[in-house]
């Protein structure tokens, strides 16, 4: 059995701030219908309150392009020292 640990702090009426080991989100939403984002994903959750019933859709986050920078440095150098080699 894993241990969880999950602290939901409110911050205005129907807005929570969560703090887990796997990193903060932010909560908006009504009882039945709620809006999660996070560091990884976006959740959505629809539920019928007091039944137990409950779907929830998970929308990835596009990827963030922090290598992008670095290989484009990378590959532009690389193509200006075979230019100055080959004398172009």
């Amino acid at each position: 059995m894993a241990w969880r640990f999950f602290w939901r702090i409110p911050l205005l009426r129907n807005v929570w701030l969560n703090l887990s080991r796997g990193g903060p989100s932010l909560t908006v939403g009504v009882r039945g219908l709620r809006a999660t984002f996070g560091r990884r994903h976006r959740r959505i959750t629809a539920s019928l309150p007091g039944s137990g019933v409950s779907v929830s859709h998970v929308i990835p986050n596009a990827p963030r392009p922090a290598e992008t920078p670095v290989d484009d440095g990378r590959r532009l150098l690389e193509q200006a020292l075979r230019e100055r080699r080959t004398g172009r």
